[in-house]
């Protein structure tokens, strides 16, 4: 039986947690390539917004229990992602940077209204 994309994607997230951003999109496109799957790797940064107007707030890291231990002090950290034609996004590590509500594995942007991916413009 052939597996999933999902199925793929939660193979790939607890068989390598080690990974950063960078290194697990290109881990999954490379599978998506071997599927035919038609994709993008896009570079630019993740925001999570508060519920006040034109806030920002900034990445921290967490541990395995979810728990922030170190914030990080810049907005603009780089962040790496899939993104399908249909505007769908592949996402294994936001929760790196923003904890267990961050949006994660398969999902439409949509649906996360409090995260903003930006993708970087070249100049």
């Amino acid at each position: 039986m052939k597996e999933t994309l999902p199925e793929l994607l939660n193979r790939l997230d607890l068989a390598n947690p080690g990974d950063q951003c960078d290194g697990m999109t290109r881990r999954v496109s490379n599978h998506l390539m071997s599927m035919t799957i038609s994709h993008k790797v896009v570079i630019g940064r993740l925001e999570m917004l508060s519920n006040l107007p034109d806030e920002i707030i900034l990445p921290a890291v967490f541990d395995g229990n979810g728990n922030p231990f170190k914030v990080k002090p810049e907005a603009n950290i780089f962040h790496i992602w899939v993104e399908l034609p249909d505007k769908q996004i592949i996402d294994l590590r936001a929760r790196m940077w923003f904890g267990p509500t961050a949006p994660h594995g398969l999902f439409d942007p949509k649906d996360h209204p409090n995260f903003r991916y930006i993708e970087r413009t070249r100049r």
